[in-house]
Protein backbone atom coordinates (compact mmCIF):
# COMPACT_ATOMS: atom_id res chain seq x y z
CA UNK A 1 0.00 0.00 0.00
CA UNK A 2 0.87 3.65 -0.27
CA UNK A 3 0.74 6.10 2.63
CA UNK A 4 -0.58 9.58 1.89
CA UNK A 5 -0.60 12.58 4.21
CA UNK A 6 -4.18 13.81 3.96
CA UNK A 7 -5.18 17.51 3.95
CA UNK A 8 -2.00 18.94 5.53
CA UNK A 9 -3.59 22.37 6.08
CA UNK A 10 -5.89 20.77 8.66
CA UNK A 11 -2.87 19.54 10.64
CA UNK A 12 -1.81 21.70 13.60
CA UNK A 13 0.83 23.70 11.68
CA UNK A 14 3.11 23.55 8.65
CA UNK A 15 6.02 22.98 11.03
CA UNK A 16 4.29 19.85 12.30
CA UNK A 17 3.61 18.73 8.73
CA UNK A 18 7.36 18.93 8.04
CA UNK A 19 8.11 17.03 11.27
CA UNK A 20 5.69 14.28 10.21
CA UNK A 21 7.55 13.80 6.93
CA UNK A 22 10.24 11.79 8.74
CA UNK A 23 7.73 8.94 8.57
CA UNK A 24 7.41 6.87 5.41
CA UNK A 25 4.82 8.85 3.47
CA UNK A 26 4.61 8.16 -0.24
CA UNK A 27 2.35 11.05 -1.16
CA UNK A 28 0.67 14.24 -0.01
CA UNK A 29 -2.86 15.49 -0.62
CA UNK A 30 -2.06 18.85 -2.22
CA UNK A 31 -5.47 19.56 -3.73
CA UNK A 32 -8.23 19.79 -1.13
CA UNK A 33 -11.34 21.89 -0.53
CA UNK A 34 -9.67 23.70 2.38
CA UNK A 35 -6.48 24.51 0.42
CA UNK A 36 -6.36 27.87 -1.34
CA UNK A 37 -4.00 28.65 -4.25
CA UNK A 38 -1.14 29.62 -1.91
CA UNK A 39 -1.59 26.39 0.06
CA UNK A 40 -1.51 24.34 -3.14
CA UNK A 41 1.75 26.01 -4.22
CA UNK A 42 3.31 25.50 -0.79
CA UNK A 43 2.28 21.86 -0.40
CA UNK A 44 3.17 21.03 -4.00
CA UNK A 45 6.70 22.40 -3.42
CA UNK A 46 6.96 20.50 -0.14
CA UNK A 47 5.80 17.27 -1.80
CA UNK A 48 8.35 17.65 -4.59
CA UNK A 49 11.10 18.51 -2.10
CA UNK A 50 10.39 15.26 -0.23
CA UNK A 51 9.84 13.14 -3.37
CA UNK A 52 6.16 12.54 -2.59
CA UNK A 53 3.55 11.99 -5.27
CA UNK A 54 0.68 14.48 -5.34
CA UNK A 55 -2.94 13.57 -4.71
CA UNK A 56 -6.10 15.50 -4.16
CA UNK A 57 -9.81 15.38 -4.01
CA UNK A 58 -12.99 17.11 -3.09
CA UNK A 59 -13.29 15.34 0.28
CA UNK A 60 -16.82 14.48 -0.85
CA UNK A 61 -18.51 12.14 1.62
CA UNK A 62 -22.03 12.13 0.17
CA UNK A 63 -23.58 14.03 3.08
CA UNK A 64 -26.50 16.14 1.80
CA UNK A 65 -26.04 19.84 2.51
CA UNK A 66 -22.38 19.48 3.47
CA UNK A 67 -19.85 20.95 1.02
CA UNK A 68 -18.61 19.84 -1.34
CA UNK A 69 -21.93 18.88 -2.84
CA UNK A 70 -20.65 16.87 -5.80
CA UNK A 71 -17.75 15.03 -7.36
CA UNK A 72 -15.46 16.99 -9.64
CA UNK A 73 -15.31 20.26 -7.72
CA UNK A 74 -11.55 19.78 -7.22
CA UNK A 75 -9.37 18.20 -9.87
CA UNK A 76 -5.85 16.81 -10.00
CA UNK A 77 -3.70 17.37 -13.08
CA UNK A 78 -3.14 14.53 -15.55
CA UNK A 79 0.60 14.75 -14.82
CA UNK A 80 0.06 14.18 -11.10
CA UNK A 81 -2.40 11.33 -11.73
CA UNK A 82 0.07 9.66 -14.12
CA UNK A 83 2.81 9.78 -11.49
CA UNK A 84 0.47 8.17 -8.96
CA UNK A 85 -0.63 5.45 -11.38
CA UNK A 86 2.98 4.60 -12.20
CA UNK A 87 3.50 3.67 -8.54
CA UNK A 88 0.68 1.11 -8.49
Amino acid sequence: GLAVMAHPKLVTSDEYVVEMLVYDFDGMEVYHTKHNDDDVKRYKALAKEHNLFITGGSDYHGIPGKAPDQFGDYLVSAEDVSEFISLL
